[in-house]
């Protein structure tokens, strides 16, 4: 009996008592653009652009964890995509170690510049550094492994050092022949969910910070691009290796009083197993200088550059072409949390000729 009266004066007290929860704080990015073209059967078109929810907290004293979703909208309707989702723990006071989805340490721009419009300079990104889902997108700029993270400092230089290893991507080879893709081109595919083959994606990226304004990278990624299709298209059985790539990439950042210089170079080795085997070799690089001269005026001008070997395969998945871009860009800081871009490029093509872009963004962030 004592047990019982013991037992439902217990019950009470947690009834009664406050219930604690921990309530995750989402901050949000979003922008609403204007475009127009001067090629034909282009109009103007107002667009609304990713709506990008993250949040990061502290799991303990030594643990982060990171999430971060996004929301397009699509001719079919609003796409949900998990951009990043990650894990870590400080293991030294130089060197943390990471699981999960994370941008590829790659270069510059897609370290510095993730989803949400609003914390990049200009409104478009280099063009063969768009995302894997955007109809520009080539490169894998994103990775699900592991990841491993260290800061040091040697001779009053400070060193940043990322090396990953994670699942390889893949590309369904299939849709080109399906109504799901409808502009004829393959998407690279960054795998949560297993991975095709052994062969892992692994990289290392070296960052040396002369000073706060001064800083040069080197950049190295290598993976196996598998078949995640029945190989209708390339002959390929699903899982067998498309192509071993290697990317080496070269950045370079400095910051000059009002004016900044970016700037990256990147060499696309391709060793194709579709056709004839053979190692083909593409370069990509940009260069943007910026300036400000007025209060929450800044100005870029950017000129990129895509070569790309014209019978390399894995080009071919995507319909992808040579492409030069003169873009011109300016952006006006209305708040902390809110930016208007405008910005035109002139772009030229094999296929397409010359066209001009003009586009304006409102940009915003809410913490």
């Amino acid at each position: 009996m004592r047990v019982l009266q013991k037992f439902l004066v217990v019950a009470c007290f947690y009834a009664l008592s406050p219930i604690v929860c921990y309530a995750l704080e989402f901050a949000l990015f979003g922008d609403i653009t204007m475009t127009d073209s001067t090629q034909a059967n282009q109009h103007s078109e107002f667009v609304l652009g990713e709506v990008d929810f993250f949040a990061t907290t502290a799991l303990d004293g030594k643990s982060r964890a990171f999430i971060e979703y996004v929301f397009e909208h699509e001719e079919e309707g609003i796409v949900t995509d998990v951009e990043r989702l990650w894990i870590s723990r400080e293991l030294t006071d130089e060197i943390d170690v990471a699981v999960g989805r994370f941008h590829s340490p790659i270069g510059y721009w897609n370290i510095a510049f993730h989803h949400g419009s609003f914390i990049q300079d200009t409104i478009s990104r280099p063009v063969f550094l768009e995302f894997e889902d955007s109809p520009g997108g080539v490169l894998p700029m994103h990775v699900v492994g592991l990841l491993l993270r260290s800061n040091v400092r040697y001779k009053k230089i400070d060193f940043e050092i990322d090396a990953f290893v994670g699942n390889g991507p893949s590309i369904d080879t299939d849709e080109l022949d399906s109504l799901a893709s409808p502009d004829n081109r393959s998407e690279l595919i960054v795998s949560a969910s297993g991975d095709n083959n052994s062969d892992k994606a692994r990289g290392v990226r070296v960052k040396a910070f002369f000073s706060k304004k001064l800083g040069a990278g080197f950049s190295y990624y290598a993976a196996a691009i598998s078949e995640s299709g029945e190989g209708r298209t390339s002959g390929v059985e699903r899982g067998g290796e498309l192509s071993d790539q290697q990317i080496y990439s070269f950045d370079f950042q400095l910051q000059y009083a009002n004016t900044s210089i970016v700037s990256e170079y990147y060499r696309i080795l391709n060793d194709t197993d579709i056709g004839n085997k053979k190692t083909y070799s593409s370069n990509a690089f940009y260069i943007q200088l910026g300036w400000s001269s007025v209060p929450h005026w800044k100005w870029y001008v950017r000129y990129e550059e895509l070569d790309i070997n014209r019978s390399d395969s894995y080009f071919q998945l995507f319909g992808t072409q040579g492409e030069r871009r003169k873009v011109f860009a300016t952006r006006f800081e209305l708040s902390e949390s809110n930016a208007i871009k405008a910005e035109t490029y002139r772009r030229q093509t094999a296929l397409h000729g010359n066209e001009n872009v003009f586009s304006l963004q409102w940009a915003f962030l809410i913490p």
